[in-house]
């Protein structure tokens, strides 16, 4: 403020004051602009991070499930093979039965 006095005309000493006075302002404005902005990235940290939870917990049940359905497919597998294995010796008898007849 000691500049201000310095200059020497009433005219110059509002357009100077003016001039703080929409500097201070400007610098309000921006304090409050980057506060919100602060919150906002906050705020959106916060969903992401829930987001990501829930990705998490589902990719385990996904998972759990996975093991669940390849158990059962790798029994069903099995069972079919042992059923084959007893219609191969089924027709196996029935074609021996069928050639000591001749």
């Amino acid at each position: 403020r000691t500049w201000l006095n310095s200059v020497r005309s009433e005219e110059d000493r509002r357009l100077v004051k003016d001039a703080i006075k929409m500097a201070k302002q400007k610098e309000f404005e921006d304090k409050h602009e980057l506060s919100k902005s602060s919150s906002q990235m906050s705020g959106d940290s916060a969903v992401l991070q829930s987001e990501i939870r829930d990705i998490r917990s589902q990719c385990v049940s996904l998972r759990k499930e996975f093991k669940i359905l390849r158990d059962e497919s790798r029994k069903d597998v099995a069972e079919m093979k042992a059923q084959l294995d007893r219609i191969q010796k089924t027709f196996d008898a029935m074609r021996e039965g069928v050639t000591t007849r001749r």
